[in-house]
């Protein structure tokens, strides 16, 4: 009797002494020095790191990239089924097209959302979202004009005025 008692005890010892050892090899965190859930690679000796631009400058230069930022922003918020954005300066202006399942009071918290969504990228303190047809469709139509090449300045009056009528008395 003594010796199962024994033998049951150092299997169970072999079994936590090997959950602990392979314990490490499925733990993610163990390598996580930002916290982001990803493991960071180690680069090979000798060879060149590569950096991913976090620059937010790069969007202020280059109109297309922020306005599918502010696309891929608006297109985060449940309900939303398509979005179209531009910016000027610091100020995005968002066209969207709810589902039709959005009715009543969630159509104003579905637009807040956008609204805030947007505001969260860099450089964007002021979003401007509307749901209005004709008004997102003139927001695609700079968009697409924009993403050919043509400069922002050549919109700069249609873009305030698309302010100014998607946010009255701002």
């Amino acid at each position: 009797m003594k010796k199962t008692w024994m033998w049951t005890g150092i299997t169970l010892g072999v079994l936590v002494l090997l959950g602990i050892l392979l314990s490490p090899l499925t733990n993610l965190d163990r390598n996580d020095q930002q916290g982001d859930g990803f493991m960071q690679q180690t680069p090979v000796p000798g060879t060149q790191v590569r950096q991913q631009s976090t620059d937010s400058t790069d969007d202020q230069s280059d109109p297309e990239r922020l306005r599918k930022r502010i696309v891929n922003a608006a297109m985060s918020v449940e309900g939303v089924k398509e979005a179209w954005g531009l910016a000027l300066g610091n100020t995005a202006v968002v066209g969207v097209k709810l589902e039709s399942m959005i009715q009543g009071a969630a159509k104003k918290i579905t637009l807040d959302e956008v609204a805030d969504q947007v505001r969260e990228l860099p450089n964007i303190t002021k979003a401007a979202v509307t749901q209005d047809p004709e008004l997102a469709e003139r927001i695609r139509k700079i968009g697409e004009q924009l993403a050919e090449g043509q400069p922002v300045s050549k919109f700069t009056s249609d873009i305030n005025e698309l302010i100014r009528k998607i946010t009255p008395g701002s």
